[in-house]
């Protein structure tokens, strides 16, 4: 099976790297409004949201508070400020340019996340995946194609568009959105919930880490967030099968 991982984190394909390449034509007012204006068209998030995410990429305080605050909604305090380290989440986390964050989520943040995903994934049910794009030879061609060359006029990976106009139908070519192959996590949750609320009532392992009073009235809200939900309540039971405490 061959699988597309790596070409957004090469090619500038994600959005959170379009506030970036913003910031290096700063110098250039004509060429940046020219593509904030087309980066506008082709994100589809319209100018407020736009600006909002031009403003929190190009943050990295900004950015840290905003981690802290999500993590407060269902850490233990004492374990947030006793593993508070600014300094990694400004290497890693919120470089400052457009190549650092590109080699920051190759080598820190997406790619080691969506390989270990791969390998688990496909090892589970026997299936042989194979990860073109992150061939070394195309991914040190892409690192030599300068930067202004991936994202031009609003679109993001601008060379791999045009290496593919004729060979794959426009509208694929050329599509604004991007798709993400999401699962019903929240129904999912909703529909067992009350296997969450007995997984963290009986015998509470995650305590140091997890406050569970939080945890349990986000359950209860309408519009709860899944991704909090489930971190913890995967943490819950990965400590009870292993014994941990």
């Amino acid at each position: 099976m061959l699988d597309g991982q790596g070409s957004d984190e090469i090619l500038l394909g994600y959005f959170s790297f379009f506030p970036f390449h913003l910031k290096r034509n700063l110098l250039n007012p004509f060429k940046f409004v020219s593509e904030f204006v087309n980066g506008v068209k082709t994100s589809n998030l319209g100018y407020n949201k736009f600006l909002q995410n031009l403003i929190y990429f190009n943050t990295g305080s900004v950015r840290y508070r905003h981690v802290i605050k999500n993590s407060s909604a269902f850490v233990q305090p004492g374990f947030v400020s006793s593993h508070n380290r600014r300094d990694i989440f400004n290497e890693m986390i919120a470089a400052s340019g457009l190549e650092a964050n590109r080699l920051s989520n190759v080598w820190n943040i997406s790619i080691p996340s969506l390989l270990r995903y791969e390998d688990r994934n496909s090892g589970a049910f026997s299936v042989e995946a194979r990860i073109p794009f992150l061939d070394y030879r195309l991914v040190e061609f892409v690192f030599s194609i300068p930067l202004d060359k991936l994202i031009q006029k609003g679109w993001t990976k601008s060379v791999l568009r045009k290496s593919l106009k004729g060979k794959i139908p426009e509208d694929i070519r050329m599509r604004k959105g991007k798709l993400a192959f999401s699962v019903p996590q929240k129904k999912w949750l909703d529909e067992m919930k009350g296997t969450v609320e007995d997984t963290f009532n009986n015998d509470f392992r995650s305590g140091k880490y997890i406050d569970r009073s939080k945890i349990l009235g986000l359950l209860n809200t309408p519009s709860f967030n899944d991704k909090i939900v489930y971190r913890a309540f995967a943490l819950e039971k990965w400590m009870k099968v292993f014994d941990l405490h």
